[in-house]
C-alpha cells in the first residue's frame, strides 16, 4: 500500500513540475503567450511553439507512464529477486543436507571398510595354524555383514568362530541365544571383527570354561553369560570394564576366578583340562574322545580336585576311575551323565559333593573309599539303576536326600561311623526291604527311610539306645511304626 501512494505523488509531482520545466528549458513563462502586434510569421512561429509544446506534453505523459512502469517492474523484480534469493537459499540448505548425509554415510563405510581390512590383516596370519569351527549357523544382515545366529550342526567342544562366514560376510556379532543351553562347549575364541554379543548369547552353558573377548566388542548384551557356573576365566582384550564376581556386561566375569589380558592359563594335558587358581588345582572337564575314562593320578605332579559341572550331562561317558590324586569330587561334577554305568573312586578323596552323581539312571555300580567323610545333598539321587551301595566305615553324615529315588536298591546298611542321617537320605527306595541302622546314630531325619516295603530294621544297639535317637517322624512315615525293629544286631563280618 506504501508503495502504491508513493507512486501516486511521484506521478503528481512529474505533471506539476515538468511543463514548468520544458518552458524554463524554451526561454521562459512569457514565451509561451505572444502579443498583438506580432506579425503573422510570429504567429505561425507562435503555433508551431504551441505545437512543440503539445509533444512535449505528450512527451512528458509517455515519460511519466514509462517512469510509473519502470517502477512497478523495479518493484516487481526486487520481489522476485528476494523470491529466487529464498528459494536458492533452500535449495542450498538441502544440497548442504545431502551432502552432510552422503559424506557421514562414506565415513561410515570407510570405517566399515577399515574394520574389515584391520580384522583381515590381523587374521590372515593366523588362518594358517587355527582351524575354524564348522557347521555354525550365519544370518546375513544385507550390506555385507552377517551375525553368528546358532550352533547349527557343529560339535567342538572348544569353538572357534570364523572372521567370515561360508559365503564371505564378515561376522560383527552373536546373535540372541545363539549358543544357550549348548552345554558341552568348553571354550569360545569370537574374531576380532565381532563387535556385540546379544543377549542370552551363551546362557546355560555350563560347560564353558574360557572365552577370549577381542578389542573390536563394545557390547555385551544382558545375561548374555547367565548361569556360565564354571567360566573361570575371562581373557578381555575389549575396553569393556569386566572385574570378577561382578554381575555387569551380561554376567561374563560373575563366577570367574581370573580376567587378564594375556594366553589363557587352561592347561589341556591329553583332552583333560586342568585349571590352578590360589595354588589349587582343579580338573575343569574333557574335551576328549574317550567313553572309558581313568583320570590322571596328578596334575604337574600334585593333588587335584574336580571342579564343579565338569562332566555335567556328559552322554559318552559309560564309565569313570577316579584316581587317588583326586581329594574332592564337586558340585554336580557327573550329573545325569546318563551312559554312565560303573564308577571307581580309588582312595584318595574325602567328600562326595551335593548332587555329584544325581540323575545318573544307568549306574549300576559304584565303589566308594575309606578316604570319603562325607555323602552329601542328592549325590546319588535318582540314580535308579543303582542295587546296591557300600558306605565306607569312615562317612560320618548322610546327607539330605543322598539316595533318594534310588528305586533299584534292595538294603540299606548303615556302618558305625555314621551318626547323622539327613531327611530323605533314603526317600522313596521303593525296593528295599531290609536296612542295618548301627547303635552310633544319634539322628534320622524326616523321611530319612521312607521306604514302603522295608520288613526288618536290624539295630545293632538295645532298644534304650534305639529310643534315645532323635528321629523325626512324619505323618507319611510308617516305616519304624510298621517294621520289625531288630535289637542287638551283630552284622556279619
Amino acid at each position: 500500500m506504501k508503495k502504491y501512494f508513493a507512486k501516486i505523488a511521484i506521478l503528481l509531482v512529474i505533471c506539476i513540475c515538468l511543463p514548468l520545466l520544458v518552458a524554463c528549458d524554451n526561454g521562459g513563462i512569457d514565451s509561451q503567450f505572444p502579443t498583438n502586434s506580432v506579425e503573422d510569421k510570429d504567429d505561425n512561429n507562435g503555433s508551431n511553439e504551441m505545437n512543440n509544446d503539445d509533444k512535449s506534453n505528450e512527451t512528458s505523459v509517455k515519460d511519466t507512464n514509462e517512469f510509473v512502469v519502470e517502477t512497478e517492474e523495479k518493484d516487481s523484480g526486487d520481489q522476485t529477486d528476494a523470491n529466487t534469493e529464498t528459494k536458492v537459499t533452500e535449495e542450498s540448505i538441502e544440497t548442504n543436507k545431502a551432502t552432510e548425509t552422503i559424506t557421514e554415510t562414506a565415513t561410515k563405510t570407510d570405517t566399515l571398510t577399515a574394520t574389515i581390512n584391520e580384522t583381515i590383516t590381523e587374521t590372515e596370519t593366523e588362518t594358517e595354524t587355527i582351524v575354524f569351527s564348522e557347521g555354525l549357523e550365519f544370518t546375513s544382515k544385507g550390506d555385507g555383514t552377517c551375525y553368528v545366529s546358532g550352533i547349527g550342526n557343529c560339535t567342538d567342544k572348544e569353538i572357534i568362530i570364523p572372521y567370515v562366514s561360508p559365503i564371505g560376510e564378515i561376522v560383527v556379532s552373536i546373535g540372541k541365544e545363539a549358543f544357550k543351553n549348548c552345554i558341552n562347549i568348553m571354550s569360545i575364541t569370537i574374531p576380532n571383527s565381532v563387535t556385540s554379543i546379544s543377549q542370552d548369547a551363551f546362557e546355560f552353558c555350563v560347560g564353558l570354561t574360557s572365552i577370549t573377548i577381542p578389542k573390536s566388542v563394545t557390547q555385551i548384551g544382558y545375561a548374555a553369560f547367565n548361569s556360565c557356573f564354571k567360566l573361570v576365566e575371562v581373557i578381555n582384550h575389549s575396553s569393556l570394564y569386566v572385574s570378577k564376581g561382578e554381575h555387569s556386561n551380561g554376567y561374563i566375569a560373575l563366577n570367574a576366578k581370573k580376567v587378564h589380558k594375556g594366553e589363557t592359563e587352561i592347561d589341556n594335558q591329553n583332552g583333560y583340562l586342568f585349571y590352578t587358581y590360589n595354588d589349587i588345582n582343579y580338573l575343569m572337564g574333557y574335551v576328549g574322545n574317550d567313553t572309558e575314562l581313568h583320570l590322571p593320578e596328578s596334575y604337574n605332579g600334585e593333588k587335584y580336585e574336580i571342579y564343579k559341572y565338569a562332566f555335567y550331562c556328559c552322554e559318552s561317558i559309560t564309565s569313570v576311575t577316579i584316581s587317588e590324586g583326586v581329594t574332592n569330587i564337586g558340585y554336580k561334577a557327573f550329573y545325569e551323565c546318563s551312559n554312565l554305568k560303573n564308577v571307581m573312586i580309588v582312595k584318595g578323596a574325602t567328600r562326595i559333593e551335593e548332587s555329584s552323581f544325581q540323575g545318573c539312571v544307568n549306574l549300576a555300580y559304584i565303589s566308594i573309599p575309606e578316604s570319603v567323610e562325607s555323602i552329601e545333598k542328592a549325590a546319588f539321587g535318582g540314580c535308579t539303576s543303582l542295587e546296591s551301595i557300600a558306605i565306607p566305615y569312615s562317612v560320618t553324615a548322610i546327607g539330605n536326600s543322598a539316595f533318594s529315588g534310588c528305586i533299584g536298591l534292595t538294603s540299606v546298611i548303615i556302618p558305625d561311623s555314621v551318626t547323622f542321617v539327613a531327611p530323605y537320605a533314603f526317600y522313596y527306595c521303593t525296593s528295599v526291604t531290609s536296612i542295618i541302622i548301627s547303635k552310633n546314630v544319634t539322628y534320622i531325619g524326616e523321611l530319612a527311610f521312607y521306604c514302603p516295603a522295608v520288613e526288618n530294621i536290624y539295630f545293632t544297639g538295645t532298644a534304650e539306645d534305639w529310643a534315645a535317637i532323635k528321629i523325626e517322624y512324619s505323618s507319611y512315615d510308617d516305616v519304624f511304626k510298621n517294621a520289625n525293629i531288630i535289637y542287638n544286631y551283630v552284622p556279619e563280618e
